[in-house]
């Protein structure tokens, strides 16, 4: 059975018909812009900017590949404080929210929370521009006056977003963070991000039990195949030290069980080291401290031209 996630009849009726009116000729592009920064939704890549405007297609952004809990947004925050300049550009969150969900919604910028929702909305895109969020980077322009420091993105996903981003973006270069999913799945478990929602503790349930309910949990979030018995034991001891709530397992799990199937890391990894081997760098951040990830990161930043892919 395919995993691939699909909207509803009327849904993809309404999507694209709201994106193919965009894109005739008789509208106007749909464009999402800010003094720093304009995207151009349905755009032509490489059309013609006005003076003083420059696509991001020609210039050598450092784009983050990961999936969720992979550590990227401690190699991010390691740059600061190793204090290497550079240029972050709007994350993959933002440009969701910013571009993907009011496309998808009929133009409705409220608020989407609900992370299977997200799953659901940004597939129907991608249904539409296979390269999914790397086609929104190449709609993007920014003005020649921004600071001349290395661009940064955060971040793409999956082989197609990364077949694309090869293709389109020639200077660029990709930084991969790769873990395990059960580390990825303890992460999420146990960081304070809001967007995640609020973490509940697990109750007072003698050991056995709250161990069993830990292992349901995590069947019914369709991982324990995933896991080996080894790495369920430990996974087990880590979420009952640190009193994670079993219903938050498995929420967590969904999203990371959902989010696996949707973006294959290692088929994009696989995608990389065959046409971009020369500028790319994979590293395990189960392996190496946030600090020398952010290490790998900051040289990989600093072989690159303030001019590279320019002009």
């Amino acid at each position: 059975m395919s995993s691939r996630l699909t909207t509803d009849k009327a849904h993809e009726e309404l999507l694209v018909g709201y994106l193919t009116d965009r894109m005739m000729a008789e509208a106007p592009v749909h464009t999402y812009g800010r003094d720093d920064l304009r995207i151009e939704i349905g755009g032509s890549q490489g059309a013609l900017v006005e003076t003083g405007w420059s696509h991001l297609m020609g210039q050598a952004p450092v784009i983050l590949v990961g999936n969720t809990g992979a550590g990227k947004t401690s190699a991010l925050d390691g740059l600061s404080v190793l204090g290497v300049a550079h240029d972050r550009l709007p994350g993959r969150r933002e440009l969701t929210d910013w571009c993907i969900l009011p496309a998808t919604r009929g133009g409705d910028t409220s608020p989407v929370t609900d992370r299977h929702e997200r799953f659901r909305l940004t597939s129907a895109f991608r249904d539409l521009y296979p390269g999914g969020m790397a086609e929104i980077l190449s709609w993007i322009s920014l003005p020649d006056t921004r600071a001349n420091h290395p661009l940064v993105f955060d971040g793409l996903r999956g082989a197609n977003e990364l077949g694309f981003a090869v293709d389109n973006f020639p200077a660029a270069r990709f930084f991969v963070i790769r873990v395990t999913l059960v580390t990825r799945l303890f992460r999420l478990c146990t960081r304070q991000d809001p967007f995640d929602g609020p973490q509940l503790s697990a109750s007072e349930a003698p050991p056995e039990a709250l161990a069993r309910e830990y292992r349901d949990r995590l069947g019914a979030a369709g991982l324990l195949e995933r896991m080996s018995a080894q790495e369920l034991q430990h996974f087990i001891a880590a979420v009952a030290t640190a009193r994670i709530d079993p219903g938050d397992v498995e929420a967590r799990g969904r999203i990371v069980m959902e989010e696996a199937l949707k973006y294959d890391a290692d088929e994009a990894a696989a995608l990389l080291r065959r046409r971009a081997a020369d500028r790319t760098v994979i590293v395990d951040s189960a392996k190496m401290d946030a600090d020398a990830v952010a290490g790998r990161l900051a040289g990989l930043m600093a072989s690159i031209s303030p001019s590279a892919g320019k002009g």
